[in-house]
């Protein structure tokens, strides 16, 4: 299923392979900048409690929290501003990729609850 995705972007265009990306919206807007700043801040060896870099300054510590309740983002570090969606990208990939195995997981879980109501 993970290579029938990237031969989907692939074949629509979206970035690394053309123009195209999955940042709509909100994560233009909201995440794009967030993960900016978050690697600007690990490079730097910044406090990631507060930033004066977003807006009038804003409480970083509570974004971190909210943002980064996945491992994967993380990743967010290896990556700067120029090359910020092959992250997005990258990031979209690892979710399909483990959503795969998490659904059989859930499924017996629920169906063992199932068969011993």
């Amino acid at each position: 299923p993970v290579i029938f995705f990237i031969l989907k972007m692939y074949a629509q265009n979206i970035h690394p392979f053309g123009d195209e990306t999955f940042i709509v919206g909100d994560l233009r807007y909201q995440l794009i900048p967030f993960f900016n700043e978050f690697s600007r801040k690990i490079s730097n060896n910044s406090s990631l409690f507060y930033s004066w870099n977003r807006g009038m300054g804003t409480d970083f510590y509570s974004e971190i929290t909210y943002y980064l309740s996945s491992p994967i983002n993380i990743l967010s570090i290896f990556f700067n501003r120029n090359n910020m969606y092959d992250y997005i990208s990258l990031i979209f990939i690892l979710f399909f990729y483990f959503e795969i195995f998490k659904f059989p997981i859930f499924y017996n879980f629920c169906n063992f609850f199932v068969k011993n109501a």
